[in-house]
């Protein structure tokens, strides 16, 4: 695995495990991971501030309730 799992992504409280997650922060590290942690390595893809948000918009995108809820299992572990 070269990273974490992004499901429940919107249940963080740290980005990368040093910047809180917010929109702004989130936005930050999908442009320029390395400004952020210079020894990351997730790689810097080039990506657009427009694109950024859009990635950001996914990532803290909540499914509906009854995709949310398996009662038998925790997904965001």
């Amino acid at each position: 695995m070269a990273g974490p799992p992004l499901n429940c992504f919107y249940e963080r409280t740290y980005i990368a495990g040093e910047l809180p997650n917010t929109w702004e922060n989130l936005t930050k590290w999908i442009q320029n991971p390395q400004l952020i942690n210079p020894n990351t390595a997730m790689p810097n893809l080039g990506v657009s501030k427009e694109e950024a948000q859009d990635i950001a918009a996914y990532l803290y995108q909540r499914p509906p309730f009854w995709q949310l809820h398996n009662w038998f299992e925790r997904n965001c572990s």
